[in-house]
């Protein structure tokens, strides 16, 4: 017996400069019944994250996070498209997305961390939950240069680039040092398949 579920389309509900807020339909095909039904959703632009490495250290920012108020351990990373608007053009396009986290990349390296990104591969596409959209690609950049100057941030952000052991990040991904939890996720994988 064929079953399947078939996305239709979407209502706008309410969208603000980074966030927006869909009712996406479905067609459900289950028993024999077709069945539509909609789904709030909310979503966001993408985000990359840099996974520096070198020599068995990976590079983290120690960045004071408002909505923790509270230090965090993190890895450089940041906006792909600033405004929702900018992202809308390309939501369909995966190929030109990728792109843009490239630009993405490099730009965040030397933002946040005051490095050049020479190199940079995917190593993973975090993509988030059912009802909450917002895709993160982590980045491995194993080659780079040093700017002349140090890192210059968006204002509002205290972030201090700092070289960890791998078996370091290990253990602050493992007692809360690292709290962004798709981030632990990631650099899990990535780190525990070099031991």
């Amino acid at each position: 017996m064929e079953e399947y579920i078939k996305r239709l389309g979407h209502t706008q509900k309410f969208r603000g400069k980074l966030v927006e807020v869909i009712d996406r339909e479905f067609e459900l095909l289950k028993n024999g019944k077709i069945q539509t039904f909609k789904i709030e959703i909310a979503r966001r632009p993408p985000g990359v994250r840099l996974m520096i490495i070198k020599a068995g250290k990976m590079l983290l920012t120690r960045e004071f996070r408002s909505e923790l108020q509270d230090w965090d351990y993190r890895i450089a990373g940041g906006k792909i498209f600033d405004t929702m608007d900018e992202y809308l053009k390309f939501i369909d396009d995966e190929n030109e997305i990728i792109l843009k986290s490239i630009e993405a990349v490099k730009n965040e390296g030397l933002e946040e961390t005051g490095i050049i990104v020479k190199n940079q591969t995917l190593f993973y596409k975090s993509t988030s939950g059912a009802t909450m959209e917002w895709d993160l690609y982590y980045y491995i950049v194993d080659e780079f240069d040093m700017a002349h100057k140090g890192n210059e941030t968006e204002f509002a952000e205290i972030i201090y680039p700092e070289w960890y052991s791998y078996e370091e990040v290990i253990t602050m991904c493992l007692d809360g040092r690292i709290k962004e939890d798709r981030t632990i996720g990631v650099l899990l994988k990535y780190l525990l398949r070099k031991k």
